[in-house]
Formats: C-alpha cells, sequence, structure tokens
C-alpha cells in the first residue's frame, strides 16, 4: 500500500507532499490543474523515460520519493535484500521507499530503503506493488496481438513446466530448421565456406601455435638481454655458494678429528648449514647454464618466432597466441560441423520432423492452459460488465490451435467476439465495442489481472472517459468493490465517481510572481459536497447525487 508521496522540483511543482490511506482514494480538479503530474511521477519510479522537462524550469535536477507499506515482503525476492532484518522480521509488515533522481547533466540517482540500485532493480523492486491503468490501455485491448498476452497474463503460463518444456524444445527445434533451410538455399555457399575453413586451418595448424607461447619467448628475449650482466652476476654467486660449501665441508672434517673432538651438536649444526646451501646451489647453477644456453643463434630463433606471431596475430585480427589457438579450435569445430551436415542432411530433416511434432506436442499442453484459462475469464468479464452497466454482454474467448502459426509463443490465436445488444450475433472486439464500452471493459480487465495480489496499488488514470450518468455511477461501485481488498488511487472527472471514494484530494494550480505551482488539499467530509457540487457544475444536480 502506497502511504506517502513525495515530489521536488519536478514539472511544475516546488515540493509537494501526499499521504495515502487503505482504501479508494480519488484525485478531482479542473482540467490542466496538474493531476497528469502525480500519474508522471509514479511512472517515474516504475522506469518511464526521464527529460529534461521533467525538471522544473530554474533547477538543475528534481526527484520522487515513494513509501510503500509491505505486508509479507518475503513473498517479493527482489525486495528481500532491502528489508531491515535487524529491526522487523521477514514475516512482518516492513517500509519500502523507492526514490529517483533525474538531473539535466544526465547524473540520475536511484534508491531502495537508501540502498543505490540500478534503474532495472528499482522498477524490479516497485513494479509488484504500482499498477497504472491509463487511458490507452482502453485502445490496447482491442487489438488482436495484445489478447495472447492477456490470457498469458492471467494464466502465468510462464511460470509453468509446459511453457519451460516448450521453449527447449522450439529452441531445439527451430535452431536445426535454421540450419537446414540454410542448407537448402545455400549448399553452394555452405561448401565454399567449408573450404574456406580448411585453407585457414592448412595456414594455421602447421605452426603448432601454444597458448602461453608468447609470453615465454618474451621472457626468453628479456633474458637474453640481460645475460651477460647475469652470467657474471651468476658467477660470482655460485663461486661464493661453492666456496662455503666446501669451507663446511672442511670444517666438518677438522672438528671431527681435531685435538678436541667437537659435541654431534655442533657437527649436526654444521651439516644442517650444508643442507639448507644445496638448494640455492640448485638453483644458481640452473639458472646460470640457462643464460649460457642463450647463444646468438637462439635469439634468432626467437625473434624469428615472435616475428611470425606478430604477422599472424596481425592476419587473423587477434592479440595474442592463445587467441590464435582458440581461432583454430573454432575453426576446427566448425569445419566438423559443416561436414556433418553437408554428408547428413537426409538424417537431419528426419531429426527436423521429429523436433517438430514435438514442439507441437509441447505446444498443444500451452493450449490447453489457455483455453481453459480463456473459458473462465469470459465468464468472468461477463460477469463485471453486467456491474458496469453492459445491459447485454456475451463474450467469447475462442483459442485456436493452428500448427502453421507455430513460433516461441506457441501454436495459438485468439478470436475475440463480443456482443453488447441483445439479438445481435457476436463478432469481433475491434469492431463491435464502442469506446465507452471498450474502457469499461479494459477496466474489468485491468482488475482482474491485479486481484491477486493484496499489497498492489491499482491507480487508475481518467479510465471514465466515453461515459457518464448510471454508467459512470457502476464504475465508481466496481472501483470501490476493489478497494476493499486493495488501495485504489483515482484519477476523475466525474462526481458519480468521486462519490463512492474513502477519501478524497483536491489539486489545483496556482501562479505567484516568478512561478506556477500546484496544491494538494486532503477534504474532509464537511468539504466534500462543496467539491462535488463544483464537478457538477450546479447546486441543482449536486442535491440530486446527494
Amino acid at each position: 500500500m502506497l502511504t506517502r508521496l513525495h515530489i521536488h522540483h519536478f514539472a511544475i511543482v516546488d515540493q509537494l507532499t501526499l499521504s495515502f490511506e487503505k482504501g479508494m482514494t480519488v484525485i478531482t480538479g479542473e482540467t490542466g490543474a496538474g493531476k497528469s503530474i502525480i500519474i508522471d511521477a509514479l511512472s517515474l519510479l516504475l522506469g518511464k523515460p526521464a527529460s529534461d522537462q521533467l525538471i522544473k524550469a530554474g533547477f538543475d535536477s528534481a526527484w520522487v520519493e515513494a513509501t510503500f507499506y509491505v505486508d509479507s515482503p518475503d513473498q517479493y525476492p527482489d525486495l528481500v535484500p532491502f528489508q531491515d532484518h535487524d529491526s522487523q522480521p521477514m514475516e512482518s509488515p516492513s517500509e519500502f521507499t523507492f526514490f529517483r533522481q533525474i538531473s539535466r547533466n544526465k547524473t540520475n540517482r536511484a534508491r531502495i530503503n537508501g540502498q543505490t540500485v540500478t534503474l532495472r532493480q528499482l522498477k524490479k523492486g516497485i513494479a509488484p506493488l504500482l499498477y497504472i491503468v491509463g487511458q490507452h490501455h482502453a485502445m490496447d485491448i482491442a487489438k488482436p496481438d495484445k489478447h495472447l498476452q492477456l490470457i498469458d497474463s492471467i494464466s502465468t503460463l510462464k511460470d509453468t513446466t509446459s511453457y519451460t518444456t516448450f521453449i527447449e524444445k522450439f529452441n531445439r527445434y527451430n535452431t536445426l530448421k535454421t540450419t537446414l533451410t540454410q542448407g537448402k538455399m545455400g549448399r553452394p555457399q555452405l561448401q565454399q565456406e567449408r573450404d574456406f575453413i580448411r585453407f585457414q586451418l592448412d595456414d594455421l595448424t602447421p605452426h603448432h601455435f601454444t597458448v602461453e607461447e608468447e609470453d615465454h619467448l618474451k621472457d626468453q628475449r628479456q633474458s637474453f638481454k640481460n645475460r651477460t650482466q647475469a652470467i657474471n652476476y651468476l658467477g660470482s654467486v655460485k663461486h661464493k655458494l661453492t666456496t662455503a660449501h666446501d669451507l663446511l665441508i672442511d670444517l666438518t672434517t677438522d672438528l671431527s678429528k681435531g685435538a678436541v673432538p667437537a659435541p654431534t651438536t655442533v657437527i649436526d649444526s654444521i651439516s644442517e648449514g650444508l643442507n639448507q646451501l644445496e638448494p640455492p646451489l640448485i638453483w644458481c647453477d640452473e639458472t646460470y647454464r640457462s643464460y649460457d644456453a642463450l647463444s646468438a643463434l637462439t635469439i634468432d630463433d626467437i625473434e624469428s618466432r615472435l616475428d611470425l606471431l606478430f604477422r599472424y596475430k596481425t592476419k587473423y585480427h587477434v592479440n595474442h597466441t592463445r587467441d590464435l589457438v582458440s581461432k583454430v579450435d573454432e575453426l576446427t569445430k566448425r569445419d566438423a560441423e559443416l561436414t556433418r551436415f553437408l554428408e547428413d542432411s537426409e538424417q537431419l530433416q528426419e531429426q527436423v520432423q521429429q523436433y517438430l511434432d514435438e514442439c507441437l506436442h509441447a505446444a498443444r499442453a500451452l493450449h490447453d492452459i489457455r483455453k481453459e484459462t480463456a473459458k473462465k475469464f469470459a465468464k468472468q468479464l461477463v460477469k463485471d460488465c453486467l456491474n458496469l452497466q453492459f445491459s447485454h454482454c456475451d463474450i467469447q474467448l475462442n483459442v485456436l490451435f493452428d500448427k502453421d502459426t507455430l513460433s516461441h509463443t506457441g501454436a495459438d490465436r485468439i478470436a475475440w467476439l463480443i456482443s453488447t445488444n441483445k439479438g445481435l450475433p457476436v463478432g469481433p472486439l475491434s469492431q463491435v465495442a464502442s469506446g465507452g464500452e471498450l474502457s469499461r471493459l479494459m477496466l474489468a480487465i485491468e482488475s482482474n489481472i491485479a486481484c491477486h495480489d493484496p499489497n498492489l496499488t491499482m491507480v487508475f488514470d481518467e479510465v471514465d472517459t466515453g461515459v457518464g450518468g448510471l454508467t459512470a455511477r457502476a464504475i465508481g461501485d466496481y472501483l470501490a468493490t476493489i478497494s476493499t481488498h486493495k488501495q485504489v488511487l483515482c484519477i476523475t472527472h466525474l462526481p458519480q465517481i468521486a462519490q463512492h471514494a474513502n477519501h478524497h484530494l483536491t489539486i489545483e494550480k496556482y501562479e505567484t510572481e516568478t512561478s506556477t505551482n500546484v496544491k494538494v488539499t486532503t477534504l474532509l467530509d464537511n468539504q466534500r459536497p462543496a467539491e462535488i457540487k463544483r464537478m457538477v457544475g450546479g447546486d441543482a444536480i449536486a442535491t440530486i447525487l446527494k
């Protein structure tokens, strides 16, 4: 539930803080008073693209902050990381504050409960808590391509194992089909591709490039540059180590045969010193021999090999010998694929048919889910539409299976037929329903989609367009019913809707000497009749509404 909205330097707003309660809240005001600013501010938190026009003139940035009271936050995985676990256990209600700042220099910021997040994280976090239904939604439901999306959304199809299975089988089928189609359409081109790959392999493989070869050669070249100095240094160190080693051996002999025999502990200490000299002597000897082996002939070989590596890296547009090795691996793999395809196209054709059959079988499972969902949803829509002052309503959501239309969504198309006049046959939704009927139908659809989550705040932006009279009153009744199990915010021009609200906010625009601003007033119960009177335009109609 939305509890607080703060808007700062946004559009024509300087500073605005709104508090919200449970139930249904209406926001009213004259046309152009600034009601849409609230929608724009909430849309910004939902990820709406930002522009400088949203920042109030004379300021460099604007920000919006909304606080939600969330019951059982553990059911929202995208919010769990931002909960204060120390002060509130996971199963208790929690507050979550969503913040987004936009600026003219494009330095935008987003936060959840004070933690900096990406815009994507902000959108994912607030999406389960806020849903805006705008006027354009009514036109969207008349578009055939939206009908399948609607049924899938209601059935939560993408969360089912049937959908996962279908996607796996479709991707496998589509990949193989694409490969086979490419072969039929361009077998000579594939043969030409394989010939070129083999030419490249013949060019690369004789050189036996290895992953770490380049680094090793560069190390050897650097060693050669230091060869003389290193040999002199190592010779000196080796001489000193050898001298020390020989002295310790002589000392051991003297102590063991001297006039005063040395204790065993002394002899053992000297022997330990001899043992400790062995590793430095071995290292020094091996390193000395490695430098000594670097002759002028060897360095010529190193430079020649490095030059070859450079030429091949340039030729194949790579940066390192490990990339050349990867190139050889990729070419070898592609050569095998093309060879297998060119030699086994008939077998592949049989495999494609097998994959297609499996894919269509999986698509049938999606069809069954959609068919059952559409049947129940159509029945519920008829009931809701009658409550929304449809004198007659017959809705048929026919899910038609057509294997020739197989795609990543399945093999279904939706034929949405409706009749809103008794005695007339059903016809396509886009051709039969009027603008006012589409608005009410959209209201019923959106409320059904969002009915499952009590934490969701639904915002209706002038969804009463094209209706009036008793129909408007029915819409008000419908919104009030929705508000008994979730929070509803409604921007409206109709008093028939406003009178059903539990809470009433009015918004008005005012001017100062230097700027324009807006003011929002929370009406008390004894102040609401005056606003209703203003909305109907006179005392007589206002009296009737009472």
